[in-house]
């Protein structure tokens, strides 16, 4: 996940297509989320 998020960081800087890159960022933006509900989510239990 990690890696993915720096691969799509380097791409962005070389500025490839806004599309790909809104895409990428929001993948990340998706599984930070997911992550932190399912942590909350666990922690209610």
């Amino acid at each position: 996940m990690i890696k993915k998020t720096k691969e799509s960081a380097r791409r962005l800087r070389k500025g490839q297509s806004w599309k790909d890159n809104g895409l990428a960022l929001t993948l990340v933006g998706a599984g930070s989320s997911l992550s932190l509900g399912l942590l909350i989510w666990s922690t209610t239990l």
